[in-house]
């Protein structure tokens, strides 16, 4: 396990705290067993705080936003919630020139998918979530028809779909659609890096789900006071919000400034 001290640490250092694991089948043979790794990527302040003003970025330093950029550049997809999508306005991930090598080493495709998992289907279909996803469209999962109580919900949201469809995503209907349910599509279909970036909601059913293989966790050196908890909080309606602990080992330790940047994988001892 390596401390690191340095403000700005060279691409070698931060690709052995990252170390991806390779790709061991090619995403063009989705029938073969499908064996991800799930990557949550998740910034916190001292008071459990995942954002200041709506967003996360005045939550990291300049290594952090390195860590992030090049986690996703090296996923297969880029799973994220459609609240995050707007508040942090995302858009397709940019693969740096220097990463284009290691991508091709670790089987990668030549562009990361984006994803997220959306019930309503209220999307900004002018968003550059969408516009500048031409090379590779976003996959949107949602319910299935017989979901909805009425004929009028059902047409209401098959009108979503053709719209979101139009605009050259490709929609995937789940009967559950829940995280647990688009990570086990996404690893049928060949994706094996599969990078978690939130929101709360998204990191809270990832995690009780157990869909999480890994975190990177940035502790900030940055106190709150208010806001939304970086894993979210439970569901007043939820008949119960007990759930299975969950124990993770500590592989990876990196300090830069007064930030600490901790990596996790899951354990299966306990």
């Amino acid at each position: 396990m390596a401390t690191l001290t340095s403000a700005n640490p060279s691409t070698d250092e931060l690709l052995h705290f990252l170390s991806r694991p390779a790709q061991t089948t090619p995403a063009s043979a989705p029938e073969l067993p499908a064996t991800p790794t799930v990557t949550a990527i998740a910034v916190t302040s001292m008071d459990g705080r995942g954002a200041i003003e709506g967003t996360s970025g005045q939550l990291g330093n300049d290594t952090d936003a390195t860590i992030l950029n090049t986690l996703r550049a090296l996923a297969d997809v880029v799973f994220v919630g459609t609240g995050t999508i707007v508040a942090e306005d995302y858009g397709p991930v940019e693969i740096p020139e220097h990463l284009e090598a290691v991508r091709q080493k670790l089987g990668r495709s030549e562009h990361v998918a984006m994803s997220t998992l959306s019930r309503s289907l209220d999307l900004d279909v002018e968003s550059d979530f969408f516009t500048n996803a031409e090379a590779n469209p976003p996959i949107i999962f949602t319910p299935t028809e017989d979901t909805f109580n009425s004929e009028e919900e059902t047409a209401a949201h098959e009108n979503k779909v053709k719209k979101i469809e139009s605009a050259g995503a490709l929609v995937v209907k789940l009967p559950n659609p829940s995280v647990g349910a688009a990570i086990t599509w996404l690893a049928e279909h060949g994706y094996r890096d599969i990078v978690v970036e939130g929101g709360p909601t998204m990191y809270r059913e990832a995690l009780q789900q157990g869909c999480v293989d890994e975190v990177f966790l940035t502790l900030s050196p940055t106190w709150v006071g208010n806001g939304p908890l970086t894993f979210g909080e439970n569901d007043p309606e939820e008949e119960s919000n007990s759930t299975n602990p969950q124990a993770f080992e500590v592989r990876g330790i990196l300090r830069s400034d007064s930030h600490i940047f901790l990596r996790y994988s899951r354990s299966f001892t306990q």
